[in-house]
């Protein structure tokens, strides 16, 4: 039993010194891989409304808007995710995105958008590099928000005849940036 609390004393001194040069036992990667921040489209340039960008950490989300005047909403125009180092580019066609319901993980690899259409809200996850859709959600009529590494999704209705309710969701996200 004595040598056992020995161990286990000089374990915990081991890690104590470790931490104290910033060295960490065990794995860590992706630890932060799948918390999301907001990300806010803007105009590229003042009082001209062409082109909106919003940006993470190494690439852009690109919106091109057809009208020239400031936009809170775009329709159906491709969204362009780029690299700024110019190694890489993909387009997302889709429906009707608000400049401040798109999220992005930590990673620049995930993006959350809340896609409208005439019937119904949609929050879509999309793989950034290949610009496909990893998950969708149907959100209409319900409240709902991204905090961190959790969509959380109130109780609603399915259909307008209010006769399928659908219960209230909490998703936790976990590696990859996929659902739990």
């Amino acid at each position: 039993m004595l040598q056992r609390t020995k161990a286990l004393v000089a374990t915990a001194s081991l890690i104590s010194i470790l931490g104290n040069f910033g060295i960490t036992l065990g794995s860590a990667v992706g630890a932060e891989a799948c918390r999301f921040s907001t990300v806010r489209l803007h105009p590229t340039e003042t009082n001209k409304y062409e082109t909106y960008v919003g940006k993470g950490k190494n690439l852009e989300i690109v919106v091109t808007n057809g009208t020239g005047e400031p936009a809170d909403l775009f329709s159906d125009p491709p969204y362009r995710v780029r690299n700024r180092d110019g190694t890489g580019e993909c387009g997302i066609d889709g429906g009707n995105w608000t400049t401040d319901r798109l999220y992005l993980s930590s990673d620049d690899k995930t993006l959350v958008a809340l896609e409208l259409s005439g019937s119904k809200s949609t929050l879509v996850i999309y793989d950034t590099t290949t610009c496909m859709q990893k998950q969708a959600f149907d959100v209409s009529s319900a409240s709902w928000d991204v905090t961190g590494d959790v969509i959380n999704i109130g109780a609603h209705y399915a259909e307008e005849s209010r006769r399928v309710r659908v219960p209230k969701k909490t998703m936790r996200l976990g590696a990859n940036c996929l659902l739990k």
